[in-house]
Formats: C-alpha cells, sequence, structure tokens
C-alpha cells in the first residue's frame, strides 16, 4: 500500500511529514520522497528552521501514517524557500536503497549514522567498503576522533541518515583533527 503512495510522493515532490515510531506519535522525519525500492524509502531531510539535513533510508513496513499539506508543511516549504537554502540532489537507485545509500556516502566521503534491525544499535562513521553482505565502518566519536572498525551484517540494517546536519557538524570537528 505505502509503496505505491510512495512512488506518488516522488513524482509529485510533495513535502510530507513520515511517521514510523509507534510509541512516540509526535516524533516525525519532515522532507520529500525522493526513492523508493519496494522494501525501503528515502527521504530528503530538512531540519526544523529549514536548513537542508541530508537524506535518510528506512523500512516503508514502519511507516504507519504520512501527512502532507498540513499547517506544519506549509510553515516548512516557506522557511526552505525563504532561507534560499540550496537543495543537494541525491541520486539514488530504486533497485536497492541501502547498497545505493551506503555506496554514495561512500563515494561523497559522508559520515552516516546506521541502524541495526530492531534495536537502538548505532554505529557513526564513514563508509571503508561494502561487499555482499559485509558493511566496513571506520568509526568515528562525538568529538571527531577515529573510534576503530565494526563491520556490520547490510542485511540487518534498518536505517541509515547521510549527510545531516549532525553528520557535518561531526565531519568539520573530523576535520580539524586530520
Amino acid at each position: 500500500m505505502f509503496s505505491e503512495k510512495l512512488k506518488e510522493f516522488i513524482k509529485s515532490e510533495e513535502f510530507v511529514l513520515v511517521y514510523t515510531e509507534l510509541d512516540d506519535d509526535d516524533k516525525f522525519e519532515f522532507g520529500k520522497i525522493i526513492a523508493c525500492d519496494g522494501a525501503f524509502f528515502a527521504l530528503k531531510s530538512f531540519a526544523p528552521k529549514g536548513a537542508p539535513d541530508g537524506f535518510t533510508v528506512k523500512r516503508i513496513d514502519d511507516i504507519y501514517e504520512i501527512q502532507l499539506k498540513t499547517i506544519y508543511t506549509h510553515k516548512m516549504s516557506v522557511l526552505i524557500k525563504e532561507n534560499g537554502q540550496a537543495e543537494e540532489t541525491y541520486v539514488l537507485d530504486n533497485r536497492d536503497l541501502i547498497q545505493s545509500a551506503l555506496s554514495y556516502a561512500l563515494e561523497h566521503e559522508c559520515i552516516v549514522d546506521v541502524y541495526i534491525e530492531d534495536s537502538e544499535y548505532c554505529r557513526r562513521g564513514f563508509v571503508e567498503s561494502v561487499k555482499g553482505d559485509c558493511l566496513t565502518m571506520k568509526q568515528v566519536d562525538t568529538y571527531g576522533n577515529d573510534d576503530g572498525i565494526s563491520i556490520i551484517k547490510v542485511s540487518d540494517l534498518e536505517y541509515i541518515s547521510c549527510d545531516s546536519v549532525d553528520t557535518r557538524s561531526l565531519m568539520q570537528l573530523y576535520k580539524d583533527k586530520h
């Protein structure tokens, strides 16, 4: 059901609110749907004051509600337009969004946050390689320091955040140390 709707939103380029956390109905992600592979969707995100906030890839099955044409979406579209925020164009492959997002992060040397299925387990760092079902990441701590290597099973990923406001700030700290 949601897969077809998400594909419609890609074409319309409408701003949407996507709700995926049943235990917190005040929490949503805001942006434009930019890709959908049938299992995952990609959302070009914006921060609460209209600044570009990278993109996220999440499971379609986690969506329980999508809202559009709300007062909030109107407010955000005004802020985005008024602030003259240059929008990054993210080109992702609709056949495999997880692989595509990881490839984008590797190619553009972005720090990513990856979340493991059914847990609060998150790793932050640079994608070093993706070979088959094996993701190798160079971890970065909250101060921009190298923090070892993590090897994660790609098929266990349920959420990826790339090029966000937080990770761009962390990149500044990382570059200052290297």
